[in-house]
């Protein structure tokens, strides 16, 4: 099954503490935010895990993807659809 506009992703990413005990610092590619801990498949406070992405366009063999979090640098994420599998994860 191909994702499509709408599905939501795991990304892989950095995660740093956040200014509050509910939220991480996260770098996702070339996004940088916060966001709540239920938007990260593992709530560590440092280290690497994955963090919910919704695919908002997709187009011959790419997508972008908003995270969902509070960006402070970059709005979306660009990447192949070859690295999403169908399990909804993103390799790279």
């Amino acid at each position: 099954m191909s994702p499509k506009t709408g599905d939501t992703i795991w990304m892989r990413c950095e995660v740093r503490p956040g200014p509050f005990s509910n939220e991480r610092f996260v770098k996702a590619g070339d996004w940088l935010g916060f966001v709540r801990l239920d938007a990260l498949y593992e709530p560590i406070e440092t280290g690497e895990t994955w963090v919910l992405a919704r695919i908002i366009e997709v187009s011959e063999g790419s997508y972008q993807a908003k995270v969902l979090g509070d960006a402070l640098k970059g709005s979306t994420i660009q990447g192949s659809l070859a690295e999403v599998t169908t399990g909804g994860s993103v390799q790279a």
